[in-house]
């Protein structure tokens, strides 16, 4: 009996390594992409880039508003963001949004644009990242959420589409980050379900 404990354990290492090193999105993730799905690009001195801010595995039909800080490192500089024609950013705070919307956008193929945004780098070829996380006054305690349209109106919590809020979203003139899930057991069931 030690011995299947024993073989079963290595077993779960070696299965949570190998789904450590996958691209792995989950539930009601929210990353930032360019216009093709990309979550990097290269660009020149000063040269625009336009990215997308996307809900993707979407759990509920709808979202009628949303909270998220973005934040960055690297010489970047961030245009004002554009959202739907109904939409109103209640936020006060330098790189945070509290946006709701008039009108509920609708999920499509598990997907909601919530926001797009020009940015640029003013360091010829200087890698540059973009992080996602919580508002200094989250609704829920320390994570990014959105408001479903549903009867209840329930609040639904978001994660990062590269796993973890230490980890870039996206990255200008610099490598890709890779989509990662915690390596933990309940984590590893899940990819097997």
């Amino acid at each position: 009996m030690k011995k299947l404990v024993l073989a079963l354990s290595i077993l779960t290492i070696a299965f949570a390594g190998m789904a450590n090193a996958q691209n792995v999105f989950v539930d009601d993730s929210i990353g930032i992409f360019t216009a093709d799905g990309a979550n990097s690009a290269t660009a020149g001195l000063i040269e625009p880039v336009t990215l997308h801010v996307l809900i993707t595995g979407m759990t509920a039909p709808t979202v009628s508003a949303f909270e998220f800080k973005l934040s960055y490192d690297g010489p970047l500089v961030i245009l004002p963001a554009t959202f739907s024609d109904d939409a109103i950013n209640a936020a006060t705070r330098e790189g945070e949004f509290a946006v709701g919307f008039g009108t509920p956008q609708p999920a499509v193929d598990g997907q909601v644009e919530l926001m797009t945004f020009d940015v640029f780098s003013t360091g010829d070829g200087v890698p540059c990242s973009l992080f996602i996380g919580p508002t200094y006054f989250s609704t829920l305690d320390g994570v990014p959420s959105y408001v479903d349209n549903n009867e209840n109106a329930q609040l639904v919590e978001m994660r990062p589409s590269t796993g973890g809020f230490d980890v870039p979203v996206f990255v200008l003139n610099g490598e890709a980050p890779v989509a990662t899930e915690s390596t933990t057991l309940d984590a590893l069931k899940t990819l097997y379900r």
